[in-house]
């Protein structure tokens, strides 16, 4: 007969039924074909039988404190020294991150900036996906602004902002257009802008005014259906490649000019052309925020 194997689980069943009926441990193992150690192995403690015993070093952290971490990290943005800190664990941090694993629904991701919508908000968005889903996008000129740091992107590492100084924010928005257009001569183009205040100030719509721009109507609170934003990060992954950061603001502007020049056309077209599947998106979506 077999030895030192376990019992399958179509066994299990009729060893315990035949010793509820007063069969021995070796009259059971004669009926069965197995081994007397095997079926005392199995009676000893049914419930447990199934659960087998964790092989190598046993774990530094308790059921308890296992599932303290996982609570405490759901959602959450806190570190891993700051959890070990906030629940008083005498473990590594490399521990404390293999813990967070062995659970599968919780992963580190980059959090995403998701626009807070009202109704009024998803109703506009809406009207504006309705009204444009015959727009020709290949006539509108995209704008926005980008703030580039010397030691990385924003919300992936800080930066020493001197409160009295503004940001570093390139100031070719408005003006850059207008030659352009001057070159279309008749064409029918039309500047997209976002509802930032200085955007819609009083001076802008009068410069708007003065030279003649058409302006696309833009919903509020609307980022992800700007594709210029998706530029921005493919434009900071090549300037901040390999965690790189900047010394001199000549150095990080050099940088950046060279990897704008580097963004292929097809890239830009690519982009362009998404505007159909997002607004459809959108409507789906009932107006709340989309996956781009």
């Amino acid at each position: 007969m077999p030895r030192g194997t376990r019992l399958s689980l179509e066994e299990q069943p009729s060893a315990s039924a035949l010793s509820d009926a007063g069969f021995s441990v070796k009259k059971i193992a004669v009926r069965l074909g197995r081994s007397r150690c095997v079926i005392a192995a199995y009676l000893r403690d049914p419930d447990q039988y199934n659960i087998r015993n964790a092989q190598g070093r046993p774990r530094k952290l308790s059921d308890r404190q296992q599932r303290e971490i996982w609570r405490k990290m759901s959602n959450s943005t806190n570190s891993l020294s700051g959890i070990r800190a906030e629940l008083s664990l005498s473990v590594s941090r490399t521990t404390i991150w293999r813990t967070i694993k062995r659970n599968g629904n919780i992963e580190r991701s980059v959090m995403r900036r998701v626009p807070r919508l009202t109704d009024a908000h998803r109703h506009g968005r809406l009207e504006f996906a309705r009204t444009n889903m015959g727009t020709n996008w290949a006539k509108v000129i995209w704008s926005d602004e980008k703030k580039f740091n010397l030691d990385g992107c924003d919300g992936q590492r800080s930066y020493w902002h001197d409160m009295r100084k503004e940001p570093i924010v390139p100031r070719s928005t408005l003006h850059l257009p207008c030659p352009f257009l001057e070159e279309q001569g008749e064409q029918e183009y039309r500047f997209q802008q976002d509802n930032a205040r200085i955007h819609v100030s009083r001076n802008a719509a009068a410069f708007l005014n003065e030279h003649r721009i058409p302006v696309l109507y833009w919903p509020p609170c609307s980022p992800d259906l700007n594709p210029i934003e998706n530029l921005w990060g493919i434009l900071a992954r090549k300037v901040y490649a390999n965690n790189k950061q900047y010394r001199t603001m000549n150095g990080l502007r050099l940088a950046v000019v060279q990897a704008w020049d580097a963004i292929e056309p097809g890239i830009l077209q690519n982009l362009a052309n998404s505007l159909p599947s997002r607004l459809f998106e959108l409507i789906s979506g009932r107006g709340g925020p989309i996956n781009y």
